[in-house]
């Protein structure tokens, strides 16, 4: 989903996988969540035109700014739940077809 309208944009907030994350707080285009998986922090930020997520790995620490440039606020989950794989794999490289099975298993589950 592309970052268009607020309401659209809180509405799919709503709608993120809660037995995948954990919703800390959010509003009309910014969501705060923790992984259930890995316990780190994420913000994705919804701006008219882009998408931008933060992250921290506990709340001792501050958040900083990931490199990745998500295209829309599912990108962003995906990005998310690739990072988390890759954490829980002892931070080795998946195989790619094995990391988009888990990717779309992880978003289907609503």
């Amino acid at each position: 989903m592309k970052c268009k309208k607020n309401i659209e944009t809180y509405n799919y907030f709503n709608e993120i996988n809660k037995s995948y994350f954990k919703l800390i707080r959010s509003n009309n285009n910014y969501v705060e969540l923790q992984s259930n998986n890995t316990k780190h922090y994420w913000i994705i930020n919804a701006y008219s035109n882009r998408v931008e997520i933060l992250h921290r790995h506990s709340e001792r620490y501050e958040y900083h700014k990931e490199r990745w440039r998500p295209t829309s606020i599912d990108n962003a989950v995906k990005l998310i739940i690739s990072h988390d794989i890759f954490q829980m794999n002892h931070r080795r490289k998946v195989d790619n077809d094995i990391l988009a099975e888990l990717i779309e298993f992880y978003m289907r589950a609503k």
